[in-house]
């Protein structure tokens, strides 16, 4: 499959007429094959092949740099942009449908899976660019097996992750990771029971076993006495149990009533302790004493059907999580006398940084938050050949530990969506929307993208320096139109209006504007 995507004009500014297209290309290659051993086995084999051409950073090159000696608004990047991203997986499926005493089917999957991609930068300040390089080897092998009403097996990954740079001395920030490498190895087993008591009740319970050790080294050149990190290498072990309990209940044919309880866990991955990377005025570092958080989550879901005076199905689904050790990006003091033992420690929450100074801020846990959500929805038959679908969103955070808000955690959205048959055509009238986001609601250390929002004015402090105040994310919505045409038992073709008024926005959290006015045109051949 390949396709070609063209992103609008970057900017309007005079000053940027030597930034590079903001297009894009990507191929990718796929190619599966089955073969039959015998009546009780068979070999399944998936190879897959993906590679872009360079992909620019359109938030990246909007960025500008107020030059005072010209009074103009310059930009801050010549360049900004994703290397090719290059992507090969490839994995053998055993499949076994001979019943013993033991399972009555069996799988198992062998996978390799490489990654490799680049971010290539240069400020107009500077006379050479930054590249800094990742790549990711992933080898895992899977076993299912099936046995009755019983569900068991096991999962084994490990993670190679390389990072570099053609920062020759490397410093403070020259590798995104730790430029040692990095090695993440996880070995899960699970059992997992399902039962049906009658027609109207039915219970699914399950229970898994996590091993995950993760290991990265920092190279004797990479300068840690700011970052007090002890040695060269950062470790961490951890075993965890997690489950869940899912019970469902049919009063009658009309109604449908579930409750999943569950504890969940995110055990720390080498970008969460060992990244290192600026992000405006933030400096992330590592923290080598990240411990897991662990998530207790309760979900209560209600389906109704309504069949007089019209077919309507109405849903609601409510959560609520309370999450112990929470692990959350916030302020971080550095011991600027770590690097000399004897003397008194020192400390801040601002380093030295090429020729000014960063806030620095590390995944940390913090103790305890909760995050509780609902949507509610409906499918309507209106009348004849006619539907109308429609849900909406709401998620709250809280910060137990009154550390500020949490991040990650959207306005509220939904959307309407109105479709008619006639004969061989489906049209189809999309109406999305979200609402507005408070500034106050943002998180404090940049997670929420904050600084991609409207800027609602400019002030200057006492001790003459800009302070930029933005609005938050303002709401939005947008119209789309969709007309698919059938022409046979094999083959569809569909023309999408999207945006239809233009409009201008960003979804929450994101630092590149959504797509404005555009047409695509689909064509669907199956066999």
């Amino acid at each position: 499959i390949y396709y070609y995507e063209q992103n609008g004009d970057i900017a309007e500014n005079n000053n940027m007429d030597n930034q590079p297209n903001t297009g894009y290309q990507q191929l990718d290659w796929i190619n599966k094959m089955m073969f039959k051993l015998n009546d009780y086995w068979r070999i399944t084999s998936n190879t897959q092949y993906s590679t872009t051409s360079n992909v620019p950073r359109f938030d990246k090159l909007n960025d500008v740099e107020y030059n005072h000696t010209n009074s103009t608004f310059d930009p801050k990047y010549l360049f900004w942009y994703y290397g090719p991203q290059n992507r090969f997986f490839s994995s053998i499926n055993l499949q076994g449908f001979k019943q013993n005493k033991i399972f009555d089917r069996s799988e198992f999957i062998l996978s390799y899976q490489q990654v490799e991609e680049s971010r290539n930068q240069q400020k107009a300040s500077e006379e050479s660019m930054t590249i800094r390089e990742e790549k990711v080897d992933i080898i895992s092998l899977n076993s299912n097996f099936k046995k009755g009403n019983l569900s068991y097996g096991s999962e084994t990954i490990l993670n190679w992750v390389d990072s570099k740079s053609n920062i020759e001395e490397y410093s403070l920030g020259a590798t995104r990771y730790p430029n040692g490498g990095s090695i993440l190895f996880s070995s899960a087993f699970y059992l997992n029971y399902l039962k049906r008591f009658n027609k109207k009740l039915q219970l699914e319970a399950g229970v898994r076993s996590t091993l995950s050790i993760l290991e990265a080294s920092f190279t004797d050149s990479l300068s840690r006495d700011l970052l007090a990190i002890e040695g060269t290498t950062i470790k961490s072990k951890n075993h965890i149990l997690s489950g869940n309990i899912k019970l469902i209940y049919y009063p009658n044919n009309l109604w449908k009533i579930s409750s999943v309880t569950s504890k969940g866990f995110h055990s720390p991955n080498i970008d969460d302790m060992g990244k290192l990377f600026v992000k405006g005025d933030n400096l992330t570092i590592p923290n080598t004493n990240l411990r897991p958080e662990y998530a207790y989550s309760q979900e209560l879901s209600i389906t109704k059907e309504i069949k007089y005076p019209i077919n309507i199905l109405t849903y609601g689904t409510a959560f609520y999580t309370h999450i112990e050790n929470a692990i959350i990006k916030d302020t971080m003091l550095v011991n600027l006398n770590a690097g000399n033992p004897d003397a008194p420690p020192f400390w801040t929450n601002q380093i030295p940084y090429e020729v000014g100074s960063k806030y620095t801020f590390a995944n940390q846990n913090i103790g305890s938050a909760v995050i509780y959500g609902l949507t509610l929805g409906f499918e309507a038959n209106v009348l004849k050949n006619y539907k109308l679908y429609s849900d909406i969103n709401f998620t709250k955070g809280k910060n137990e530990e009154s550390r500020g808000p949490l991040a990650h955690i959207p306005p509220t959205f939904g959307k309407i969506l109105f479709e008619r048959q006639v004969g061989k055509f489906q049209l189809a009238f999309d109406f999305r929307y979200a609402f507005a986001k408070d500034v106050n609601n943002y998180d404090l250390a940049g997670v929420d993208n904050l600084e991609e929002s409207p800027i609602e004015n400019i002030t200057i402090s006492e001790n003459g320096e800009e302070i930029i105040n933005y609005a938050g994310h303002p709401r939005w919505s947008t119209i789309n139109l969709n007309c698919n045409y059938i022409i046979n038992n094999y083959t569809s073709i569909q023309l999408s209006l999207n945006n239809l008024f233009d409009r201008h926005y960003k979804v929450f959290a994101s630092g590149i504007s959504a797509p404005g006015r555009s047409f695509v045109i689909t064509l669907r051949v199956t066999n």
